[in-house]
């Protein structure tokens, strides 16, 4: 299901909205008019939004994953999954592309020292796999970075506007992982960001003036090869539609929200 699209909502979903939707319009509306406060609402809200949560176990979601990838990466990942991010990932990355001749020794020492030195100040996030809950357009500011150039946050940003910065802006090609995500896979307070995300598109079609964004989500176990749906490249129609249009689906989801292949 799309946490995003109410019409990909499995039928259980719905239900248990439907039987919640009192509590979550009740809330929504003393918000916006600041009737009480304390807001009495709240606890209602609350529930119904846990209601919400265990509907959702077993259920998988989309969700989309952007960087800059070569093709033999492209074929690692079909191959061996998605992993969290680590220094000894982004080492393996920076000794294949040596192999490869995209960079010389000089320029994987250098990148391997500035990453080790500015982790936390460049938002390296490690031990995770970090997506998005809503497809966004591959120009939007959220996620341009990300496909500028090859080795995203960890090793392209301290480089910027350098040499090297410039060569790691050619190397390989902008592409977005299409995932099917399981539920059960995220961390607790991941689930509630979904969970507000699905309350929010529920409101947003009944037209009470709420606008849903999406979410940031990450799992810290790898997803296995069977979980990347599609690998979306410039060359492909979606790629340049994604968070314009709604994304076609690459596999049939069953009417529980699982992966059906």
């Amino acid at each position: 299901m799309d946490v995003w699209d109410v019409a990909s909502f499995p039928e259980p979903v719905i239900e248990a909205l439907r039987a919640v939707d009192g509590a979550f319009v009740a809330h929504t509306l003393n918000v916006t008019q600041n009737r009480y406060e304390p807001d009495p609402t709240d606890e209602p809200r609350r529930l119904g939004l846990d209601v919400i949560a265990r509907t959702m176990a077993g259920v998988t979601i989309r969700a989309w994953h952007y960087g800059r990838l070569c093709a033999d990466e492209v074929e690692l990942l079909m191959r061996e999954g998605l992993w969290p991010t680590s220094q000894h990932r982004r080492n393996m990355r920076l000794r294949t592309r040596q192999d490869a001749g995209d960079l010389t020794s000089d320029d994987v020492a250098s990148l391997t020292a500035c990453c080790e030195l500015n982790t936390d100040s460049f938002g390296v996030k490690d031990g995770a796999v970090f997506m998005t809950s809503t497809p966004r357009h591959p120009e939007e500011d959220y996620v341009c970075s990300l496909l500028a150039s090859w080795g995203g946050e960890a090793l392209a940003r301290p480089r910027a506007g350098t040499p090297l910065g410039q060569r790691l802006a050619l190397i390989g090609e902008p592409a977005v992982l299409e995932i099917a995500l399981p539920f059960d896979l995220l961390p607790d307070w991941r689930r509630g960001l979904v969970v507000e995300a699905i309350e929010g598109g529920w409101l947003a079609r009944q037209g009470c003036g709420v606008t849903e964004n999406g979410r940031d989500l990450h799992v810290i176990e790898p997803l296995a090869p069977e979980r990347i749906l599609r690998v979306l490249r410039p060359c492909d129609h979606d790629f340049h539609t994604l968070g314009k249009s709604y994304p076609t689906a690459a596999v049939c989801l069953s009417p529980d929200g699982a992966l059906r292949r």
